[in-house]
């Protein structure tokens, strides 16, 4: 927005996040961002007036602020869900086979 005024502040915060040094701000995958950038295309979000600046509300109200950054969708990421659950069966796979291992050495602590 420095170099083009016109830039919408939505789609400045949006090319702010890609671009953030911290792999954790950033969105997750680029699908997430196609949905993001899906909902900035489709139209701006209706923003419900906000109250002034001035105003005695405390931090805290969760009416006196409102983002104006499109929330992605909030779904499971099955992917990761398959991968949690293949690493716990070949962790859990492990122990067998290092007690079938020891148990075939005489000098085993088990015996």
């Amino acid at each position: 927005s420095r170099i083009n005024p016109a830039v919408p502040p939505i789609l400045e915060q949006i090319i702010l996040k890609v671009l953030s040094k911290e792999p954790s701000a950033r969105y997750r995958t680029a699908d997430q961002l196609a949905r993001v950038l899906t909902t900035f295309v489709a139209g701006p979000p209706r923003v419900e007036p906000t109250v002034p600046p001035d105003s005695a509300l405390p931090r805290s109200d969760p009416e006196a602020h409102t983002s104006t950054m499109p929330r992605p969708l909030d779904g499971v990421d099955w992917v990761a869900v398959a991968l949690g659950l293949l690493a716990f069966l070949a962790v859990g796979g492990l122990v067998p086979v290092w007690l079938w291992a020891c148990l075939l050495y005489p000098s085993c602590p088990l015996r």
